[in-house]
């Protein structure tokens, strides 16, 4: 949809986590079935990372789940941490792109896609949502 801005997901993995990559592709395969205006790039720190996230992928893509044309992922050769992994993403997009940051432990919807196109301006605003994690007493 023309009128609808696409948003890239950046998706850093510093290391193999296999649980949180496939819980993580599990949810966005449900986000899919909602809405299809959106691309995943994970950036993986190594060359294992990114051939143990390409292997957890591909039951999602053989299904259906996901497609594999909305799904990339890079080498983020040479990067040291998780903000030079991003960085690297980051400039692989334009600049006018709608970019938001996730994480392996970010719980994902289709209104959050749908709050990150309402709450951005480009140039102007951006949608910076504030994770917490809350502890048993």
């Amino acid at each position: 949809d023309i009128s609808t801005p696409k948003v890239h997901l950046l998706f850093p993995l510093s290391s193999p986590q296999a649980a949180y990559v496939k819980s993580f592709l599990t949810t966005l395969s449900g986000v899919a079935a909602q809405d299809h205006n959106f691309s995943l790039l994970v950036l993986c720190a190594n060359q294992a990372t990114l051939n143990s996230s390409q292997q957890i992928a591909q039951p999602f893509f053989q299904s259906g789940q996901l497609d594999s044309a909305s799904v990339q992922f890079s080498l983020a050769a040479g990067a040291k941490d998780r903000a030079d992994i991003l960085t690297i993403g980051v400039n692989s997009l334009s600049s006018n792109e709608l970019m938001l940051f996730v994480d392996l432990t970010v719980r994902f919807s289709a209104s959050l896609l749908r709050n990150t196109r309402l709450n951005t301006s480009p140039n102007r605003q951006v949608f910076y949502p504030v994770g917490f994690t809350t502890f048993p007493d």
